[in-house]
């Protein structure tokens, strides 16, 4: 599992170590990266993989993406000359996790990183944590909430974080 690298308080409050971190703890068994400096972006990460020698790839995104994700990665592959580098894969398959988002659904199915942020910024554990992977303890869905909440700048009191803590 590849996890973007890129970091802000307002749509990507986790740090490439936090992401890697709770998506270690999400999908037990997996071996999660970040994307790095040799290859900072989805193209140039295809390219890696296709040098590795791989021939088949499948990524998987929120059900909104994925003709996004299918049209660009399929625009390029076997294309020569690019700046991200060189790939040709046998197949690329874009495939949507969690099924078709719905912003009036309720758990997985209104689960994105847009509403998980706007239950972290309101302090809504409870909604927050219906949409965290169900394999998380409730441990590390605490610590996941807690991560996102200081990465947008909510700085919680001590007796918040003891509360929680105790929670």
């Amino acid at each position: 599992i590849l996890t973007t690298g890129s970091y802000d308080a307002k749509k990507n409050p986790l740090t490439p170590q936090q992401k890697v971190k709770h998506l270690s703890r999400a999908v037990k068994g997996s071996k999660v990266e970040p994307m790095g400096k040799d290859a900072p972006t989805l193209l140039h990460q295809m390219s890696k993989l296709h040098k590795a020698g791989y021939t088949h790839v499948t990524m998987h995104v929120g059900s909104d993406r994925v003709n996004e994700f299918h049209n660009l990665l399929n625009r390029y592959n076997g294309s020569e000359g690019m700046k991200h580098g060189h790939y040709n894969f046998k197949s690329i398959k874009v495939k949507s996790v969690g099924g078709e988002r719905s912003d009036t659904g309720e758990g997985l199915a209104a689960a994105s990183g847009t509403a998980m942020r706007k239950h972290a910024i309101a302090g809504d554990k409870e909604s927050f944590h219906k949409m965290a992977p169900s394999g998380m303890s409730k441990a590390h869905k605490n610590a996941l909430y807690h991560d996102v909440r200081k990465g947008m700048g909510i700085h919680e009191s001590f007796i918040e974080r003891f509360k929680n803590w105790i929670d």
